[in-house]
């Protein structure tokens, strides 16, 4: 897939824009244990950002005077394997004796960068369960870092608000109760750097998702 988006429309100089690109692919590795690797590869270039204000000042991304000082052109690659291996009896009510099991990893990297080792960040994470059934149940673990200038701040929404310049860990615990319907909640700790000083941040979080 490809697209074009405007980021930021201007009276007196050039629009800013967002330019975009996706591959990705899937192989089932088994039938028996419906063992799938996923991969997907993505470009995403920001234009006419260099020396114009940012809609986040402080949020970490270089600037000088309010402004940014690079450009953006972010590489993203992610990687997902999805298996349900049968650890007990099919007669087992919960998801039919098979144990559902994900594993997942985002990378990106700005390639037009100015910080020497503050452009990229990376998620990494797994989950056990599914939500798909009356009574199913989903624990969801990850964690993830990211530099100063790895993504355009006012697009990376966070547990710090719209932020880089982050590390943090978060717990998510999903439960099937009415059909079509997930209930949950979750925990998030993480650490932001802030005028060179680790300031800490913490979330509790409770969310109800239905199907349609």
């Amino acid at each position: 897939t490809a697209g074009a988006f405007w980021v930021e429309e201007r009276s007196t100089d050039e629009d800013a824009a967002l330019f975009a690109a996706q591959f990705g692919g899937s192989i089932n590795v088994t039938e028996e244990s419906n063992f799938d690797l996923y991969a997907a590869t993505g470009y995403f270039e920001f234009t006419h950002l260099q020396d114009k204000t940012t809609p986040t000042p402080g949020a970490d991304n270089a600037a000088v005077g309010g402004a940014y000082i690079g450009e953006y052109q972010i590489f993203n690659l992610s990687l997902e394997a999805t298996m349900e291996p049968q650890i007990l009896d099919e007669e087992v009510p919960l998801f039919g004796g098979k144990l559902p099991m994900r594993l997942f990893y985002d990378y990106v990297n700005n390639v037009a960068g100015t910080r020497a080792g503050g452009d990229a960040g990376f998620l990494v994470g797994f989950s056990v369960g599914k939500t798909s059934e009356f009574l199913d149940t989903r624990v969801t673990y990850n964690y993830r870092e990211l530099d100063s200038d790895a993504v355009v701040a006012a697009f990376a929404p966070t547990m710090f608000g719209e932020a880089t310049n982050c590390r943090g860990h978060k717990l998510t615990f999903d439960v099937n109760l009415v059909p079509g319907c997930v209930t949950g909640g979750h925990i998030s700790y993480g650490e932001r750097d802030v005028a060179n000083q680790d300031k800490d941040y913490g979330e509790v979080g409770v969310h109800f998702i239905a199907k349609f």
